[in-house]
């Protein structure tokens, strides 16, 4: 509807079942896909546009699927994030965007070659009981079933690298409720460099 665009070059082999290539979308807006992540988010998307592009395979395995992305290159735009209730919007950001990012899940490595952001506002907010407005954003979860199975041994953590971060222009408003009189405070021109 708001003419993104989707292009996919790649091959499939059936038996053992792999795949690769690429992936390149432009133009995704992102609150339309609300559907898809109103039962884990409390927090609306109202404005965003995403353009995504990588390098994919995967790879079935006996034991586990191998799946990696590698040059995936990502840049949302005009992102709006509102939660109810709320007197500002959480965050609004005009320009973050990810570069060279290889994910290898079998090994469970994020590398992330730059990180960009300008032009942010984000709205903090503690209430009176001490909850912050950033611990709503997602929702509770049930409590999950007991498995059929005994759990897999966790093989470790996820590695996440980030080689390069750049983030300028930033503000932050926030509101605390807990005081008898309240306060505020605001964090302008913020920039980080890593």
């Amino acid at each position: 509807d708001s003419k993104e665009k989707l292009t996919h070059s790649g091959t499939l082999q059936i038996a053992p079942l792999l795949a690769e290539g690429k992936l390149d979308v432009e133009g995704l807006k992102i609150g339309p896909l609300r559907p898809y992540y109103e039962t884990a988010l409390a927090a609306e998307v109202k404005d965003g546009a995403l353009d995504i592009s990588t390098q994919y395979s995967f790879a079935a395995g006996d034991e586990a699927n191998e799946i990696k992305l590698t040059d995936l290159n990502a840049t949302l735009r005009a992102f709006r994030l509102d939660l109810a209730g709320q007197p500002a919007p959480l965050w609004r950001i005009a320009s973050l965007a990810v570069t060279d990012v290889a994910v290898d899940v079998g090994k469970k490595t994020l590398v992330i070659g730059g990180i960009e952001g300008k032009e942010g506002n984000g709205y903090i907010q503690r209430d009176a009981d001490g909850t912050i407005n950033l611990a709503r954003i997602t929702k509770p979860q049930s409590p999950a079933a007991a498995p059929a199975q005994p759990a897999k041994k966790n093989d470790g953590d996820w590695r996440v690298d980030a080689k390069k971060i750049a983030l300028d222009r930033f503000k932050i408003d926030f509101e605390d409720r807990g005081t008898a009189a309240g306060a505020k405070t605001t964090l302008s021109e913020i920039s980080l460099h890593g």
